[in-house]
């Protein structure tokens, strides 16, 4: 129902975002903690929807919060804050996101 929203990010140092933002939005900027703000570059996916990609590296910096202002094709505005990512610093820490278990099979028995 928003033109654009938060997919994903990373749970580990250097931070990410993921989004995903609707058809109609033409462009989508973001600033992290009130700082000057920046182009965040859409791509489209291929979906029939029109559904555009988009990332923001937050990097290794504490951040506190990240606005997002998106330009509409007519030409109306949408705007959001979200508070940071809480994520850990140092990049070899456990992943956010566990491995899937091993695959396994049923055991076949044979008499030898």
């Amino acid at each position: 129902s928003h033109p654009v929203q938060v997919s994903g990010f990373s749970g580990q140092a250097p931070s990410a975002l993921t989004l995903l933002a609707n058809f109609d939005v033409e462009s989508l900027r973001a600033s992290i903690d009130d700082g000057q703000a920046v182009e965040v570059p859409l791509v489209e996916i291929g979906v029939s929807s029109g559904k555009q990609a988009a990332g923001l590296y937050l990097g290794d910096n504490a951040a506190r919060t990240v606005r997002f202002d998106a330009k509409l094709r007519d030409g109306s505005t949408y705007s959001f804050t979200i508070p940071a990512p809480d994520v850990s610093p140092a990049p070899d820490s456990t992943p956010a996101v566990p491995s899937p278990p091993e695959p396994y099979a049923p055991l076949e028995l044979s008499e030898n």
